[in-house]
Formats: structure tokens, sequence, C-alpha cells
């Protein structure tokens, strides 16, 4: 009778282990993500906020450039699906490429499928003479 209980307590045991069942509940980690909604918004002379949402929770990250010039990255490491990142300290009336990329603490990345955004920042505004 014992080596039937455990013998029983193996195979449910081992069933667990390999199904991934046993412990806290294991949450799937994509190796690819995808940018939904991508969108620049409250655009000014030297700002920007862009936002968008992913299919999982993921890094946000915008590498932003401007013709002839080094680019520049902005990074959020926290994991969520609801991504908000404020650009900032930017050129008036220039014209930029936002490289939007999403990944994940196991290499999962859309940067493959990354979104390309271009807007331009506001002009300063006119001066009058007396």
């Amino acid at each position: 009778m014992r080596t039937m209980l455990i013998t029983y307590c193996f195979f449910i045991l081992s069933g667990l282990i390999i199904s991934g069942c046993m412990g806290p509940d294991l949450e799937y980690v994509p190796t690819s993500i995808t940018i939904n909604s991508p969108l620049v918004s409250e655009i000014t002379t030297n700002s920007a906020i862009v936002s968008w949402r992913t299919d999982y929770d993921s890094w946000s990250r915008v590498q932003i450039m401007m013709p002839d010039s080094v680019s520049n990255t902005v990074l959020d490491t926290e994991l969520t699906t609801n991504h908000k990142l404020d650009i900032e300290h930017l050129e008036p009336a220039t014209p930029y490429l936002l490289l939007i990329i999403s990944s994940n603490s196991v290499g999962g990345s859309s940067y493959e499928t990354g979104k390309r955004l271009y807007f331009s920042t506001l002009p300063l505004p006119a001066t009058t003479s007396p």
C-alpha cells in the first residue's frame, strides 16, 4: 500500500512539474511584441509626447532622429502594455523621425516591426517690433 501511495504521488508531482503548474502561475513571455496605435501628441516648440500600446508587458524605447544629427534615445524599463514617453530638448521647427521599440526581459522585441513616426516641432512664435 505504501509503495502504491509513493508511486501515485510521484506521478502526480511529475505531471505538475512537466505541465508547468507547480508553484505560482507562470506567465507566458513572448519572443516578439506588437506595437499598436502609435501617436505623437502635445507637440510644442521643444517637446512632444509619444504613446502606444503593446500586446504584452514590455519596456518603452524611442529612438529620436533628425536630419544630419546623431540620434538620441529615451528609455523606460517599467513593464507595461500602455506606453507613454515625454520627448524633450527638441529643436523648434525641426522634422523628426521616431523609431518606437518595445522589448521584454527575455529578449523579445518589436525591433524588426518597430513603428516609425514623423512629426515636426512647432516654430518659435513670431516677434513683433514696436
